[in-house]
């Protein structure tokens, strides 16, 4: 298995209060379920409350990386910061790629 080819930075904030944990939860596995060598996803949590929060690290704990932060950053600080993060645990990637929690990978039935 190929290893450190593409990071996956899902992005979630919580600063609106619409949050929607259930459609992450169904987003995020919808990556994970992807036939592709190499890639791995961090949780990017900007603002996110404490139950979403719990939420996804129950769910994925072991399965992706996390990267938490209450202040009120940009979108690509956000990125940046968690890319930064994952590199230190993790080592360099080939690329770096950033999702939108509205973005769903769909099932591969979908099709």
């Amino acid at each position: 298995m190929e290893k450190n080819k593409i990071l996956v930075v899902y992005n979630t904030c919580g600063f609106s209060g619409k949050e929607k944990v259930s459609w992450y939860i169904k987003c995020i596995n919808s990556i994970l379920r992807q036939n592709f060598e190499g890639f791995h996803v961090v949780i990017s949590c900007c603002g996110n409350s404490r139950n979403t929060i719990t939420t996804l690290l129950k769910e994925f704990k072991g399965k992706v990386s996390f990267n938490f932060t209450n202040q009120r950053i940009t979108v690509n600080q956000s990125f940046n910061h968690a890319v930064q993060k994952t590199v230190e645990n993790l080592g360099e990637f080939e690329s770096y790629l950033y999702v939108d929690s509205g973005i769903n990978f769909g099932d591969f039935g979908d099709l």
